[in-house]
């Protein structure tokens, strides 16, 4: 090996051997105090806090005492802890810190070890802070607006400074938190592109929080309104303008009433207008009139002056903001004001079936497309059209190609005479009127009704009871027993038997032996009926035709029988029937506590997953999915945080901190259908921090009713951002009772509390730089001597005067708050 290679090693040798020694010493002579928490220049919204450090000193020694001052602008405290320890490394903590007032606050400690105070070098400051930050909105300041709205917000804090600004959107869609970017002058500004937003009013909300964690949210603006989509015109349609039926107005003159629906869920409608359009021509834009606050607008037109032929309507509708729609919205209507031409062959008019109800038929040799009739009856021969006229189809006319019509409205006793007549109506409404062959007065026969068939019986019968009266309820009856119809005037006579009766060989109920009473006759197919003692009762309901022909045929289909128990008067409000209601819990199945609930509806939810997003605040839960295993209709889901633990479930282990407890309940979905869950929650950093636990204890617990346990849901930490919460999600078998709460130290895994520091080691295909060799002159080699020589003086000096300062109890203290050597007159003035 070369010579200078030799030298350099000694030297080396020497110097590092000279530095280990100093250090040595130096580490052996301090007392030191390392800060663990809180960290220096932090801030704080807490008003009393704890205080940790790392102590240092020989281990022949003995610590005595430890303390903290702590103070404003030269006024300090002393809060002083006696401590004694067994070694010489110690952690001590639980110096509580106490304040009163918002503010920066210095700090700094002192340590007595063998009766030698050490005060510490270092000066530390922590700001406390209580109060939220200012925060006011500049723009916007009201209105409506559509497109990209500027959002211009003040916030500041005289203390902590502003750490977090954002604002949103409140409306039918709730928008996340937009993080607005500072700029000057304690002034924050974003831009929001409304577009992805569905038309309508908005609130804004603003948050401002601040170092300390005090978060400023509120409400600042109201009824903001987002209008981007022109209005809607939904509907058409026209009515004559008298209201008037057609088979009574004569439409010559074709006043019309045009009805639009408009809708818009923006700003409201300012114009809406309508025009009638023939082919190239076109009238000028009328004005539409609101009706009251709805969405209809109405405008008259005449077609009277216009030519006979096919017209669309137009309307036009524009909101405030400009946004404009307009809409060929009505199509194919014809102005037509000439009547069809009648030739109306007559047929065969009588009651040929014996059922009460005149058949009556005819041909018509000039059908006009969509052409409909108009039947009239009247008690002698019509001659001229008037109110005394009955019209048998003023609700549905006789449409075009069926040309036959029965009258279900007749007496069928042969004492009464009927006249017809016919009027044939186009698609426009126009009716022939004439008085000619071919309409008046053609029908001269006295028509009369005959009705020998008895009507149905009543089916579907059911009886209910409610302490001593019975409901009964049955199918109407709408023919008669050969299925032609029969409904006009039909009744029912209820028969009533409190026996034992043998029903096998009944065939009507009026038969020898049946016992069965006449109770009553009524109208509808629903009646009650009340008796005065106990028993079991049989039901058979008749029907009767406008002749009086009551069908008594009995069957299993027109009885029912129902149990009635006769309580007094004086004794029925206590002894009445009763029901009540409950829902499914989906595992909850607990008391509420009077806590902040929100709850979600869905009308059908189809078999796999469905989601519930949480917006309020107030509930650590934010999102739920939940999976079921078949299709469900109506379901209710409810999630509450409650007050206080629910009674009904047990206490978890006291060794855990539990920070809310939350349930979630449901109306309409067993818990059999529910197989799984997916839970999104939150928990504020500053409530953990409070509780001294750590972001890797959280766990997710569920309530399992059946087993009668808490059990620990897996819980991951998600990596988001924010300042003022942690974000986890967890896996739950179904729904229930949860609780949030932070595992304790001794359910911790060793280790998987703690950051683990990262080490870098050589890839494969790296290798160290080679060192070089080089003749060294005898001049190297002397400087270097020279040089360890300086540095060894150098430490030795500083060494000594260490030693020296340890012995007198002294510390260097730059900011000369404090005093600098160990004297109980000093100490006494600074407390």
């Amino acid at each position: 090996m070369k010579k200078g290679a030799l030298r350099r090693g000694l030297a080396l040798f020497l110097l590092v051997g000279a530095i280990a020694g100093i250090l040595l010493i130096t580490t052996s002579l301090a007392d030191t105090a390392q800060l663990v928490s809180p960290a220096d220049a932090c801030n704080t919204s807490l008003t009393a806090f704890n205080v940790t450090f790392n102590l240092t000193w020989d281990s022949g020694e003995t610590l005595q005492n430890f303390s903290v001052f702590f103070g404003q602008d030269g006024t300090w405290s002393r809060n002083v802890t006696n401590a004694t320890a067994s070694n010489g490394n110690e952690t001590l903590n639980n110096l509580t810190l106490l304040v009163s007032d918002d503010g920066v606050y210095n700090w700094t400690l002192e340590m007595v070890v063998d009766g030698v105070a050490t005060l510490n070098d270092t000066n530390y400051t922590v700001t406390v802070d209580t109060l939220a930050p200012n925060a006011s909105l500049i723009y916007p300041t009201s209105g409506n607006c559509s497109g990209s709205i500027y959002f211009n917000i003040s916030a500041n804090d005289s203390l902590s400074n502003v750490s977090y600004a954002a604002y949103r959107l409140d409306g039918n869609v709730t928008q996340t938190w937009i993080v607005m970017s500072y700029y000057a002058d304690d002034k924050y500004n974003a831009t929001n592109a409304t577009t992805s937003l569905n038309d309508g009013s908005y609130n804004v909300s603003i948050n401002v929080t601040d170092y300390a964690g005090n978060q400023n949210v509120s409400t600042v603006l109201t009824g903001l309104v987002i209008d981007n989509i022109p209005p809607s015109v939904l509907a058409v349609f026209l009515n004559r303008s008298s209201g008037a039926s057609v088979s009574d107005t004569n439409f010559s003159s074709h006043i019309v009433t045009v009805n639009s629906t408009v809708v818009n869920n923006g700003t409201s409608i300012s114009n809406v207008t309508f025009r009638y359009e023939n082919g190239t021509n076109s009238s000028n834009w009328t004005q539409m009139t609101q009706l009251g606050s709805t969405y209809y607008y109405l405008g008259t037109l005449d077609f009277s002056t216009l030519a006979e032929g096919p017209y669309n309507i137009s309307i036009n509708a524009t909101s405030f903001l400009g946004g404009e729609n307009s809409t060929v919205k009505a199509t194919g209507i014809v102005v037509d004001r000439t009547p069809p031409v009648t030739n109306v062959t007559i047929g065969p008019i009588n009651d040929s079936d014996l059922d009460g109800n005149i058949e009556l038929s005819w041909t018509d040799d000039f059908v006009e497309a969509a052409e409909s009739y108009i039947i009239l009856r009247h008690t002698s021969n019509i001659s001229v059209y008037n109110t005394s006229v009955t019209n048998l189809t003023s609700v549905n006319r006789v449409k075009d190609g069926v040309q036959f019509y029965e009258d279900n409205t007749t007496s069928g006793n042969n004492a009464t005479l009927y006249w017809y007549a016919i009027m044939t109506v186009d698609s426009a409404g126009n009716a022939n009127f004439t008085a000619n062959n071919t309409f008046m007065g053609v029908w001269p026969w006295n028509v009369t009704a005959n009705d020998t068939i008895l009507p149905k019986s009543p089916v579907s019968i059911s009886c209910s009871a409610s302490d001593e009266t019975a409901t009964i309820r049955w199918a109407a009856v709408t023919q008669d027993v050969n299925n032609n119809s029969d409904y006009y005037d039909v009744d029912y006579r209820i028969y009533r038997n409190s026996s034992t009766v043998d029903l096998s060989d009944l065939l009507l109920v009026n038969d020898t032996g049946s016992n069965f009473s006449y109770v009553k006759t009524v109208g509808a197919n629903v009646t009650t009926d009340s008796v005065t003692e106990t028993g079991v009762y049989h039901y058979i309901i008749t029907s009767r035709d406008d002749l009086d022909s009551e069908n008594k045929s009995y069957s299993a289909q027109n009885h029912c029988s129902v149990s009635l128990t006769y309580t007094s008067s004086s004794s029925s409000s206590s002894s009445s029937s009763s029901s009540s209601s409950s829902s499914s819990s989906g595992g909850g199945g607990t008391t509420s506590t009077g806590g902040v609930k929100v709850s979600h509806f869905w009308t059908n939810i189809a078999k796999g997953t469905a989601k519930m997003e949480i917006s309020k605040n107030e509930i650590p839960f934010t999102e739920i999915a939940f999976n079921i295993n078949r299709a469900v209709s109506q379901v209710t889901l409810t999630v509450e945080k409650l007050a206080s633990k629910p009674s009904s479930v047990h206490s978890i282990s006291s060794k855990r901190n539990v920070y809310n407890y939350i349930e979630i309940s449901d109306t309409g979905l067993p818990d059999s259908y529910v197989t799984g869950a997916v839970i999104n929650f939150k928990v504020e950093k500053k409530l953990i921090l409070s509780n001294g636990s750590t972001a890797a204890r959280i766990v997710l617990m569920r309530y399992d009713e059946d087993d009668d346990v808490w059990d620990d849901m897996q819980t991951t930490l998600l990596d988001k951002s924010d300042p003022l919460y942690y974000y986890y999600e967890a896996t739950s078998p179904g729904l229930s009772v949860f609780a949030i709460a932070s595992k304790s130290d001794d359910e911790v895994v060793e280790g998987t509390d703690e950051v683990v520091e990262e080490t870098y080691t050589l890839g494969a295909n790296e290798t160290e730089a080679p060192a070089e060799e080089e003749e060294e002159s005898d001049g190297w080699w002397s400087t270097t001597y020279l040089i360890i020589i300086i540095v060894v003086v150098v430490l030795l000096g500083i060494g000594g005067f260490l030693f020296y300062r340890k012995k007198k109890g002294l510390s260097i203290n730059p900011m000369g708050l404090l005093p600098k050597k160990n004297s109980e007159d000093n100490l006494t003035k600074h407390e």
